[in-house]
């Protein structure tokens, strides 16, 4: 068995594919443990898989390091009542120092360059380290990179259709133009230091961005009242769906700024510092543009400037990706001696690659 450790509803979306062909597999089976956060038990809930919960997030560092010492516990308890061979996270140090405390391989994907104290706390644990070919970072031998994103290895074509009836979900008419706004929680420990953007700025883009479109808000945080209103309630399957078919997307979320590009969908992303994800994206669709928050004026106006001219986004189809579910099958399917192989190649095979 395999232990499959979430901490995020992104990580759902990227291990999707391998947790069902696990599923229908006749040998290779998991066991996934999923942090207590918003949207992803729904989601796991939603596509019928059985899991383990664990506690939700911790908003300080001290915090975090003591919620990290819990939940290896807790890991570990498992993965010797469940036989446990191998671990495979995003990005996730209770996996990889529970691996490496067991003896037993594990598998890390990362794709955020500022995650640096989750990197501090897995790299010297984890067996293997995934990243896309776009990643400003290097970690040694041990990393092996695949080309795409995190969000176009779901997103592509031919892993995802978007459906104008989960739009209508949501919208009486669905050719009404729309416009989605993300606001965080700047909880997680690459976001713990950063600015977020202030009331009187979401109320301005609201009151500013309502010409071109009905605003919906996805906020993880509570809204003010007078922002009440344009509040989205979607379950979180249909999220892509209305991405998708969204005249434009703004927000604080790296990653969902990245998927609304992958989608075809021109967006803004207002973040601290560029990801390498953000910056092939734009370089390659000019769908994705990135200001920091001091910028948040810029950023708003820019915003105006396309809805009011539709120029400036290219709309470039992203077509780079890995099948990172049929890359995995393979490599457990015959483990650990591919594990070794690849180790050996340095690199994901090329039959899982589309560029």
């Amino acid at each position: 068995m395999l232990l499959l450790d979430l901490n995020h509803p992104s990580d759902f979306h990227f291990f999707h594919g391998f947790m069902e062909k696990c599923r229908r597999h006749p040998s290779l089976k998991l066991l996934i443990t999923a942090r207590n956060r918003q949207y992803l038990p729904e989601l796991l809930d939603h596509y019928g898989f059985a899991y383990v919960l664990k506690k939700g997030r911790k908003r300080t560092l001290t915090g975090k390091a003591m919620n990290l010492i819990g939940e290896i516990f807790q890991m570990i308890r498992l993965a010797r009542k469940n036989k446990i061979r191998a671990f495979v996270s995003f990005a996730s140090p209770y996996a990889a120092i529970t691996g490496f405390l067991l003896r037993k391989p594990t598998l890390i994907f990362d794709d955020t360059e500022n995650n640096t104290f989750v990197q501090l706390a897995y790299r010297p644990f984890a067996s293997q380290i995934f990243t896309p070919s776009c990643f400003q970072k290097h970690f040694g031998k041990k990393q092996v990179r695949f080309p795409g994103t995190k969000e176009s290895s779901h997103l592509e074509p031919d892993k995802f259709t978007p459906s104008k009836a989960v739009v209508q979900k949501y919208l009486e008419n669905p050719e009404e133009p729309y416009i989605l706004l993300r606001f965080v929680e700047h909880i997680a420990t690459h976001d713990l230091y950063q600015k977020a953007i202030q009331t009187k700025m979401k109320q301005k883009m609201v009151r500013e961005l309502q010409p071109f479109g009905r605003v919906f808000i996805v906020s993880e945080t509570k809204l003010p009242e007078a922002l009440m209103p344009y509040a989205l309630d979607c379950e979180p399957q249909d999220m892509h769906h209305l991405m998708a078919y969204a005249n434009f997307f703004m927000g604080e979320s790296t990653t969902m700024a990245a998927e609304a590009a992958v989608l075809g969908t021109p967006s803004i992303v207002i973040e601290e510092k560029s990801l390498g994800y953000i910056k092939e994206l734009n370089e390659k669709t000019d769908l994705v543009q990135w200001y920091k928050p001091a910028q948040d004026e810029e950023a708003l106006a820019a915003a105006i400037g396309y809805l009011e001219s539709r120029k400036g986004f290219s709309g470039t189809q992203y077509s780079e990706s890995t099948d990172i579910g049929s890359f995995l099958v393979w490599l457990f399917e015959d483990f650990p001696e591919r594990f070794e192989e690849l180790k050996r190649l340095q690199k994901v095979p090329e039959r899982f690659c589309c560029v």
